[in-house]
């Protein structure tokens, strides 16, 4: 009787010295991190737009909201980590998100962009508050290239 001899390549039993057969060892992909969640608060929809295509372009998630109800809202629902507040919105609507998002326990220390036709001193006195270290006041400016980058550099986006 003759002896079976196992053939690499053809018989599955054979030894292999093909280091193809041989399961390789890949890394494991490092943990995504879950994107930020970006709340804007704000009734200019081409503005809201591109703001939005920026963050949701550096892997955010972004929740947009056109008045101070809706605004208020979003802050329960969505748990922001970041905002952006038109203060301009209706019937002083900018003033009343902002006030939730300081006193609100999800938001309160979250870094909150206001955006605003006069200048931070202004700003403040019409908040009726003290400057806070996590809040930006910046002039809505019409040119959006002079907006973005430094929003994108205080949230620190990629």
């Amino acid at each position: 009787m003759t002896e079976h001899v196992p053939i690499p390549g053809v018989d599955p039993a054979a030894p292999s010295s093909d280091p193809a057969a041989k399961p390789s060892q890949l890394p494991k992909p490092a943990p995504v991190a879950a994107p930020r969640r970006i709340l804007i608060v704000d009734g200019h929809a081409e503005f809201v737009r591109q703001l939005k295509g920026m963050f949701e372009g550096a892997g955010c998630k972004v929740e947009v909201r056109t008045d101070a109800v809706s605004g208020g809202a979003g802050v329960g629902t969505f748990k922001p980590e970041a905002a952006i507040i038109d203060l301009d919105l209706q019937g002083g609507g900018g003033k009343i998100v902002y006030r939730v998002l300081r006193v609100n326990q999800v938001s309160r220390e979250i870094p909150i962009v206001v955006l605003a036709p006069v200048g931070a001193r202004d700003v403040w006195s019409e908040l009726n508050s003290a400057p806070h270290p996590r809040t930006l006041v910046l002039r809505r400016s019409p040119d959006l290239r002079l907006l973005l980058p430094t929003i994108k550099a205080l949230l620190k986006l990629p």
